[in-house]
């Protein structure tokens, strides 16, 4: 009995190792870095408490994108 409660942790474990690596591969490849205000031009973290609303929102891959695109970083998040 033991040894089969073992092994059905052990698969269980497995499965929830894969199940969250898959969901962190979608996420990073589906998921933009930087979300802009296009009202302040200010963009954010995807974290930040400071996010604007749906319809004010533009999303940017990276830093470098935001920045030449001529938004400024939130002071808040700092991205």
């Amino acid at each position: 009995m033991r040894r089969h409660s073992v092994r059905l942790t052990l698969v269980v474990l497995v499965i929830g190792c894969l199940v969250a690596m898959a969901a962190l591969s979608v996420h990073s490849k589906s998921a933009p870095a930087y979300i802009g205000n296009v009202r302040s031009y200010v963009f954010h973290r995807q974290t930040c408490r400071h996010l604007p609303t749906a319809k004010n929102r533009t999303y940017f891959d990276t830093r470098a994108q935001a920045v030449d695109a001529g938004y400024r970083p939130c002071r808040k998040c700092k991205p």
